[in-house]
């Protein structure tokens, strides 16, 4: 009676299923061993390179998760399932009463919890690791003897990158005073603080509208 009772509201009853959640998680594994932002750089960059760089990974892993991700989940779960055939786990089941009360239906939801965990913690690790980054990048002591004394310290021992995050200019005005820029170009100072700060927004805005992968199962 117990296992009637537990064959009835398991759907870990066949060897379909338990190979779908397996490739699933194989698929899941890959995903959370990628980050949302670019390798750390080693070298100094020009502002605009670095925020080209962290653009692009930014795009490129999103486009991975929206395309080839849900793509390969979505055919996994479908060559596992198609011949099944009618009963719990239908997949031509066209009535949503039926789908909604099918063993398919807790199936999917699990599928989908199986997926944001492992969105949550692909981004989690990757703000993570970003934060780290730059906060090690920009952490000196710098004491300023005079224009033409300046020591600076690094606080950061463990940081892969040796030296200044960002390479920058001096650009003498024709009035006489000086600008800090890149590439001939004037940048206000607060900029080189909003900019890489920007990044979070989108890399969480990146992975905000990644669709659920049941209605397209």
């Amino acid at each position: 009676q117990q296992y009637c009772l537990f064959n009835f509201n398991s759907f870990l009853t066949k060897g379909e299923l338990i190979s779908c959640i397996v490739k699933t998680k194989a698929e899941n594994q890959r995903i959370m061993g990628m980050s949302l932002f670019a390798p750390h750089p080693t070298k100094t960059t020009k502002p605009d390179e670095f925020e080209h760089m962290e653009s692009q990974a930014i795009v490129q892993t999103a486009v991975y998760l929206k395309e080839t991700w849900l793509t390969s989940l979505k055919n996994s779960l479908r060559n596992g399932l198609k011949d099944v055939g009618k009963g719990w786990f239908n997949l031509n089941e066209t009535k949503r009463e039926v789908y909604d009360i099918s063993k398919l239906k807790k199936f999917m939801t699990m599928i989908n919890f199986m997926m944001q965990d492992t969105l949550r913690f692909l981004t989690e690790e990757s703000m993570r690791s970003y934060a780290g980054f730059i906060c090690g990048a920009v952490k000196y002591k710098v004491t300023i003897e005079d224009i033409g004394k300046v020591e600076n310290v690094r606080l950061e021992a463990d940081s892969k990158l040796k030296w200044p995050l960002f390479k920058l200019e001096l650009i003498l005005n024709s009035d006489g005073t000086v600008d800090i820029g890149s590439n001939s170009v004037p940048i206000p100072f607060v900029q080189f603080v909003e900019m890489p700060l920007a990044q979070f927004d989108k890399a969480l805005a990146s992975v905000s509208d990644i669709p659920e992968l049941e209605p397209l199962v």
